[in-house]
C-alpha cells in the first residue's frame, strides 16, 4: 500500500473506533453544527430579477426598461393580465 492510503486507512480506522466510543457524543456534536450552521439559511436573500443576474450594468436596455417602467407604472389590481406584466415578479412562483 502506498504511504497516502495506509494514512487514510489508519485515520478513518481511529475516527471509526471514536465514533463506536462515543456514539452520543457525536451526533449531538454533528446537531449542533448542523444547527449553527443552517442558521445562515435564514439570512440568505435569492435574487430572480433577470435583468440584474442576465443584462450588463450598462446595457441600453436597462436604461429603456427603467424608462418603461417609469413611464407606465401598470396598475395590475383590475383587469389582470399575465401577459402585459413587464417582469414575472412573484406571479411566476
Amino acid at each position: 500500500m502506498s504511504f497516502l492510503n495506509r494514512k487514510l486507512t489508519e485515520s478513518f480506522h481511529s475516527l471509526g473506533l471514536s465514533v463506536a466510543k462515543y456514539p452520543k457524543s457525536f451526533i449531538l456534536t454533528t446537531l449542533i453544527l448542523c444547527m449553527a450552521l443552517g442558521t445562515g439559511l435564514l439570512q440568505i436573500q435569492v435574487d430572480t430579477d433577470i435583468y440584474t443576474l442576465y443584462v450588463d450594468r450598462n446595457a441600453e436596455s436597462k436604461q429603456e426598461y427603467a424608462l418603461a417602467k417609469a413611464l407606465f407604472p401598470g396598475n395590475e389590481t383590475n383587469r389582470f393580465t399575465p401577459s402585459r406584466k413587464m417582469h414575472a415578479g412573484r406571479f411566476a412562483r
